[in-house]
Parts: C-alpha cells; structure tokens; sequence
C-alpha cells in the first residue's frame, strides 16, 4: 500500500482516509490488491523500483514493500545477479549485493522466480567462464589468442578451472545447496586440464 501510495503521489493516512469515506473507492482498493496479489502469486514479477521488493506479508501474501537499507531489494537483486553471471561466484555475489548468504538462500528458496533467475544467472556464467576456459588452453597449444582489442578478463586456467570445481553443483543442483558425496571424487585440476586440451587439439584437428 505505501508503494502505490508512492507512486499516486498521496500520503498514506489521506489514502486511507479517502477509503473510509468511499465505499466504492474500498471496492476498488480491495479488487486491485486481489488482484495484484494473484498475479505475484502467480510469479509475475512486476516492475519495481530499485528500493521495492516482492515480499510475503504477515498473512503469507506477496506483496512490493519499500526495503530498508541493507536489505533486499529489486537493486540488490541486479547487482547479484550481474556478479553471479560475471563470475559464477555467490560469495562474490551476496558482497556485491551488500546482503549475507543467508538472505540470499531464503530468498532462493521462498521465490521460485528468482530461483529461475539465479540459474540462469549461472548458466550465462558457465558458459562464458567455459569459453574463457578453452581459450586459455588454446593459448597454451598456439600462443595468445586475437581478442579484436578486447582485453580478456585476467584469469588464468587454474583459477578458471578453481571456480567451474567449486560452483559445478551449484549450477546443476536445482537451487539446492548439495551435500558431499564422499563416494565421488572431484577431478583434479591436471585432470581438468588434460580434457580441455583433448578438446581444444580434437578441435583443431
């Protein structure tokens, strides 16, 4: 309610003041916080300013509140998704954001929108880190490769090898946090190495 108060320029006590007189304008009211409610519930994600969030009220239903600082909010939101895509990392993420890993996680797993939003945040990052992946091998077999000018993010094989060893669950786990299988193994990184050189000379014919 502050939120649409906000945005129809009134202060909140003359929006409620004005419901009270009017039994149509309490009509009105009535329906449209339904009806919003529905279409949150339903997972629309509605456009919200960079201090707004879509939070369940004390009733359990969602509704855009106004975040305070340090909180979650749709700004918090972009800058950890931007970071999570640049690096695969939510450590790196949740500090970009400026919020914990706790919040994070409970926001991940109340929000199936957002759960959505951070997989595909993590698929993009993959996908550029597996790139970035290659081309350093390939750099290994037949030297620095033609960036066009652009300069190539400063990361070596090892810590790109580092990072895919580290998030490799979290990118295929459904937005559950894993739990260790000690009966598997992860790859070490010499190992890693040698089948991405496998493909970059398979490649190459």
């Amino acid at each position: 309610m502050k939120a649409a108060a906000r945005e129809a320029g009134v202060g909140t006590e003359n929006a409620y003041a004005a419901r009270r007189r009017r039994p149509d304008f309490a009509a009105d009211w009535a329906r449209a916080r339904a009806e919003g409610a529905a279409r949150l519930e339903a997972g629309e994600t509605p456009v919200l300013a960079p201090d707004q969030v879509v939070r369940a009220s004390r009733h359990g239903r969602p509704r855009v509140e106004t975040a305070g600082p340090g909180r979650w909010s749709a700004a918090a939101e972009a800058r950890f998704l931007e970071t999570l895509a640049a690096t695969c990392n939510v450590a790196m993420a949740t500090r970009a954001a400026g919020v914990s890993a706790a919040a994070v996680y409970r926001r991940r797993r109340d929000w199936p929108g957002f759960a959505e939003r951070w997989r595909e945040a993590l698929a993009h990052g993959w996908a550029r880190l597996e790139a970035l992946l290659v081309e350093r091998a390939s750099a290994t077999l037949e030297g620095p490769p033609d960036t066009g000018g652009d300069a190539a993010p400063a990361m070596t094989v090892d810590q790109v090898i580092t990072v895919y060893r580290m998030h490799q669950a979290s990118v295929t786990g459904e937005g559950k946090r894993p739990r260790h299988d000690w009966r598997r193994r992860e790859p070490s990184i010499e190992q890693v190495r040698d089948e991405v050189l496998k493909r970059v000379r398979a490649l190459g014919g």
